[in-house]
């Protein structure tokens, strides 16, 4: 009987192509790998903190190296770093942008785009910011209710994840 071997990876942040029969994490983690739908992807993080049913949104500042996203909405983060699992990334993008600490939840879902000829897997993680907020990064924060948050102009990949939060809700009329 020959090997299966497939991309896999673990909230730890190991990336590995495994043998399908051994999900366990390499990095003794005691987590099970999952099936790494975009291996050659830049992974991203986005933090969704919602209170009530108003989300928290920061609008873009300045262009960076993406042209063009000046005056977008976003649900604030970055990229993941080398080593770091997903709840570490976000955790840092939130002291970097806002120098508060956060609480979070898990992963809400993963949006898969493209832009600038890269493809980046963001991964929304559902969060709780805590203490005092200093706006670092963006030029406009505001809370949102579910009847304007598909009224902002987003970032595809909040688009996309606006979509699927109102489809899962039952918004969409």
């Amino acid at each position: 009987m020959s090997t299966i071997r497939i991309p896999l990876k673990c909230e730890c942040g190991n990336r590995d192509d495994m043998d399908v029969t051994a999900p366990g994490c390499s990095n003794d983690c005691g987590r099970l790998m999952t099936l790494d739908l975009q291996p050659n992807a830049t992974q991203v993080v986005a933090a969704v903190w919602q209170h009530n049913d108003h989300f928290w949104v920061c609008r873009r500042n300045s262009d960076g190296a993406n042209g063009g996203l000046a005056g977008m909405w976003e649900y604030p983060g970055g990229r993941v770093e080398p080593g770091e699992t997903l709840e570490q990334a976000i955790q840092r993008e939130i002291r970097e942008e806002f120098d508060a600490d956060s609480i979070v939840y898990g992963l809400l879902d993963t949006i898969i785009t493209e832009s600038a000829g890269q493809r980046w897997a963001v991964n929304f993680m559902s969060v709780d910011i805590k203490g005092e907020i200093t706006i670092k990064c963006h030029d406009a924060t505001e809370w949102v209710s579910w009847d304007r948050l598909s009224r902002r102009q987003h970032l595809p990949s909040g688009q996309e994840f606006n979509r699927r939060l109102q489809l899962y809700h039952g918004l969409l009329k």
